[in-house]
């Protein structure tokens, strides 16, 4: 382990659970400040900082409805590997400001074990996901460098909130008849250090100076735009920049009827071709499967890596 001597004090306090979290970076937000693939949108955080929520899915509640079973299930496994015993406690929620920028931390659960030169103080996040998308970016069990860039960003800022601790826990869980798998993430002063200042960066340039992020093709930047009200409800000529916008939607419009339409004929035409079989698979592409309900639906495992 590190020396906790050395960690830096980043002026993280403990508040009540009714201190107000708008305007405040989160440890998912640490993400964007990590290279690497994300699940997350950067017009979700410019939306969080304006007031526009995310509606609750199924999967974000069932995360949180199971992250006590897996902290549970996930503490023995934990123990065996340091060898002694650990008491497991509810973290608190800290909040910090950098650069003029506010923080809010709060860490699944707090680790704390006794040991002959006193008490060491882990962190512990529960990640939960049926998506194989998501799963294929972890790798082996209890390699510190085996999580997302994203996790990993998230365990820095937990570690950031609480200058005692230099390790920070993962039990990450696949929807399988399995126990979680569990990874270590060691406390890297220099990644916080990036993490705070991007972020401060960003508060600076976006929220400070109300300049929104460059428009892309996420559901959180639709959200955004619909949020938008109309200054001028009079329809004007289109200058130039306008003119070529309107052009390039209207082709992207007619090329998506045109792919959706081509799509459709090959999703019935391979829903014919796997017949009485599960599914179907050509290496180097992928497997095809239908589900066998009251109606038949197809799946595959194509993801985005697929290039032809």
């Amino acid at each position: 382990m590190a020396a906790q001597a050395k960690n830096k004090d980043w002026g993280f306090t403990p508040v009540g659970i009714d201190h107000p979290r708008e305007g405040q970076f989160s440890s998912t937000h640490w993400g964007f400040a990590k290279d690497g693939p994300s699940p997350y949108s950067i017009h979700g955080m410019w939306n969080g900082f304006h007031g526009i929520r995310s509606p609750e899915n199924p999967p974000m509640l069932w995360g949180n409805r199971l992250e006590g079973t897996v902290a549970e299930v996930a503490l023995p496994k934990i123990e065996k590997y340091l060898g002694g015993e650990i008491d497991m406690l509810v973290c608190p929620t800290k909040v910090a400001t950098y650069r003029g920028a506010g923080f809010r931390v709060t860490c699944d659960r707090l680790l704390s074990m006794k040991t002959s030169d006193g008490t060491i103080t882990m962190g512990l996040e529960v990640k939960t996901s049926s998506s194989w998308k998501q799963q294929r970016l972890y790798g082996d069990e209890w390699s510190p460098d085996s999580v997302p860039p994203f996790v990993a960003a998230q365990c820095q800022a937990h570690m950031a909130a609480h200058p005692e601790m230099d390790l920070c826990f993962v039990a990450a869980w696949f929807y399988r008849p399995e126990d979680p798998k569990i990874y270590v993430v060691e406390r890297d002063e220099g990644m916080i250090q990036e993490a705070m200042d991007w972020l401060a960066d960003w508060h600076l340039r976006h929220v400070v100076g109300n300049n929104p992020p460059k428009i892309d093709g996420s559901k959180e930047c639709t959200r955004w735009l619909q949020k938008l009200d109309s200054t001028d409800p009079v329809i004007v000529e289109a200058d130039e920049e306008q003119r070529v916008l309107i052009e390039e939607y209207a082709k992207a419009k007619k090329e998506f009827a045109e792919a959706k339409k081509a799509f459709d004929l090959r999703k019935h035409e391979i829903h014919g071709a796997i017949n009485g079989e599960g599914g179907i698979s050509a290496d180097g592409i992928g497997t095809v499967k239908k589900s066998s309900g009251k109606v038949s639906r197809l799946s595959d495992n194509f993801g985005e890596s697929y290039e032809k």
